[in-house]
């Protein structure tokens, strides 16, 4: 009988401790809107992509509330943050996944074009999370950083953590997610393995193919005359999986398109970690590509 009781006692206190870790993990639906006005050396795409990420963020103050920039509370400690930064702002929440939206309304007021977005998601409560560097860059330099290139030119990525992790990177082109980071000869891996305190430079042939298998190198193109491009730096203190991904593909003069997936089901598989993982970070770096014609 004691057997049986403490077998019972066990599940209870498990059971317990999966409770207390689900009140913890609070989370909000909750909406928000912002309005930017489009200046002359703003396309309407810029417009809206400010625009929803500045009704992103009042959603997460409508929910958790932000951070001023000269609070004492905003601290890093072991290599962590309590804050997320989205643009500029520091939040107290963090974004899981969109339930409806963005919708963009056009006004034009005081001769001028106005871009309104209104957006409704899903918001967690800002944990304490690894504080990562990381830039898009021109060259293998940490002085190369850059956010805007030319049709053909090459993109690398400068990363840094202050702890152990798993890395993984992805460039969403607006249509399709392609994924840069593990490189293709690292086969079926998830992710690949940080150390604490590392300067990495990814995307050059200087990296040694002994640390990730042989290096990729990453040329960035557009047949518009201006697109933009998002690159997702995914990161977690313990491993987490791949989503499912369409195979690479060989085209004309040696280049190769990377693994790809789909852009909704990429978001899904950004929920479910976000979700699920109290360490995953994706971090953003908005690109800008320049037709050279």
């Amino acid at each position: 009988m004691k057997a049986n009781y403490f077998q019972k006692t066990g599940f209870i206190f498990l059971l317990l401790l999966f409770t207390s870790n689900l009140i913890a993990q609070k989370t909000r639906t909750e909406s928000g809107s912002a309005q930017i006005r489009i200046e002359v050396n703003m396309t309407e795409e810029q417009a809206k992509r400010k625009a929803e990420e500045l009704a992103r963020i009042k959603a997460i103050e409508n929910a958790f509330g932000s951070y001023v920039e000269q609070q004492a509370n905003i601290t890093v400690n072991s290599g962590k943050s309590d804050f997320r930064i989205i643009g500029q702002t520091k939040v107290k929440g963090e974004w899981i996944n969109t339930l409806n939206g963005p919708e963009f309304k056009k006004d034009y007021k005081d001769g001028a074009l106005w871009i309104t977005c209104t957006i409704r998601g899903k918001i967690k409560e800002a944990t304490p999370k690894a504080s990562l560097e990381y830039q898009t860059l021109s060259c293998p330099k940490i002085n190369c950083r850059s956010t805007t290139f030319s049709s053909g030119e090459q993109l690398y990525l400068y990363f840094k953590s202050p702890l152990d992790g798993y890395l993984s990177v992805y460039l969403d082109d607006g249509n399709t997610v392609n994924r840069l980071l593990p490189y293709t000869s690292a086969i079926n891996s998830n992710s690949i393995r940080i150390k604490a305190d590392k300067e990495y430079f990814f995307f050059t042939k200087a990296q040694t193919e002994s640390d990730f298998g042989k290096p990729d190198e990453v040329e960035l193109y557009t047949l518009k005359k201006q697109e933009f491009n998002t690159l997702y730096v995914i990161f977690s203190e313990q491993v987490f999986f791949k989503p499912i991904l369409n195979e690479e593909k060989s085209i004309q003069n040696g280049y190769l398109l990377p693994k790809t997936i789909s852009k909704n089901k990429f978001e899904d598989w950004l929920s479910q970690n976000r979700a699920t993982l109290s360490d995953f970070i994706d971090g953003t770096v908005d690109i800008e590509i320049l037709s050279t014609n």
